[in-house]
This record gives structure tokens, sequence and C-alpha cells, in this order.
């Protein structure tokens, strides 16, 4: 018995029916993937935004905290001596109270621009300098740096107006202040401000500070 058209289409798809709902299926597929691709590239980007706000924030809190207390020891060096602080474009040391040795030692600060295996990024080296020399804790910052440049506000060495300068060495008091700047590969989306320090002691050789009040004893 020969079935009616209208009694075959109540059968099942045609084959025009079935390429329809094939292509409205891709079409869907297609949309929900661009969504969730879209979505894993906002995320990438959030997470990327809070993690370099957060490296910036721990390096800024880290350095200013430890500039800010500054210890301007005096060296000397057969007839003539300086400050205990050393500075040049992009590297800088420095001595400040131990936080771990609760105020009775001192600690040496190295901030370096460093470069491995073709990757940079700002590294802060500490150790217990006095009353004995302790192991040495190192913390990475901004990895994937471009460059880093540190500059130093202060008298030059032949005296004048105060200016900005490269370098920091084999001088008689710290610098006035103290500023850091970096820069990321070019397409890189991280950004940091640049950052200003006030070391915190003045140099004074005739002073012997008092760690707990980072001021003159006895003033």
């Amino acid at each position: 018995m020969i079935r009616s058209a209208e009694h075959r289409g109540s059968d099942g798809f045609t084959l025009l029916e079935m390429l329809v709902v094939l292509a409205l299926s891709g079409m869907l597929i297609a949309v929900l993937a661009g969504v969730i691709s879209l979505g894993i590239a906002a995320r990438a980007r959030v997470t990327a935004v809070t993690t370099n706000q957060r490296d910036f924030a721990d390096f800024r809190r880290i350095l200013t905290r430890e500039l800010g207390r500054a210890y301007p020891a005096f060296v000397v060096h057969g007839h003539a001596g300086s400050v205990d602080f050393t500075g040049t474009s992009d590297r800088m040391t420095f001595l400040a109270p131990a936080l771990d040795a609760q105020g009775q030692g001192m600690a040496r600060f190295h901030l370096a621009f460093a470069r491995r295996q073709g990757k940079a990024a700002i590294l802060i080296r500490t150790a217990l300098a006095t009353p004995t020399p302790g192991p040495t804790r190192t913390a990475g910052f901004a990895r994937g740096l471009a460059s880093l440049r540190i500059a130093y506000f202060g008298r030059p060495r032949s005296g004048g107006t105060p200016r900005w300068q490269d370098s920091w060495i084999a001088r008689l008091s710290p610098p006035s202040l103290v500023a850091i700047r970096v820069a990321f590969p070019k397409g890189d989306r991280r950004s940091w401000p640049a950052l200003v320090i006030h070391p915190g002691i003045d140099a004074d050789v005739t002073c012997m500070i008092d760690v707990a009040t980072h001021r003159c004893a006895g003033r």
C-alpha cells in the first residue's frame, strides 16, 4: 500500500529538516564557544590586573618600609669615609633595622634588576648584617620586566643645586629622594606608576641612631 505524503511526514524528519537542524546546532555551538572564550579571556584579564596590582602593592609596601628606615652608617675608607648607601641605575644597597631581630640588629637590603634565562625581574635580597650575619632571603617582583631605572635626588658630588642623578656612590649622606620606574615589554598590559621614596634617616656623623625611635640618641 502506498502512503500519502502527509502520512510520510508524520513518520520523521525529512532530509531538509535534518540539514536545517544541524546548521542551527552548529551556529548555536559556535555562539556558545565564542561566549565561553570571551568569558575566559575576560577572567584572564581580570586575574592579570589583580595580580599586577597586588605585585606592585607588595613591592611598594616592602621598599617604602625598609628604605624609609634606612640607617646611615658611616664607613671609613682610609682617610675618607662615606655613608653606607650605594645606588646605581639598576641596583641599590643599604642598611635598615632588622624586623626579625626585634630592633637589636641591622639587615642589609639589596634591590636589583636581574636577568635569568632570558627573563627579568626585580629582586630584593635581605640578610641580617649585625650582630651575626644570617641567611639571605630573596623576593621577586614584576617578573617578565623589560627594564628598571633608579634615580637619586640630591646635591651632586661637586656641589650645586640638588637634582636627579643616575648613581649615588661614596657620598657623605643618603639621597633626599629615590625614584624607581619600571617598564614592561611591548604588548604587556601591566603598568606600574613611578615610586618615589624619602629615605627616613638623614646622615649625621655625630649622631648615634636609636633603632627604636630612628632618631639620634639623647635628642
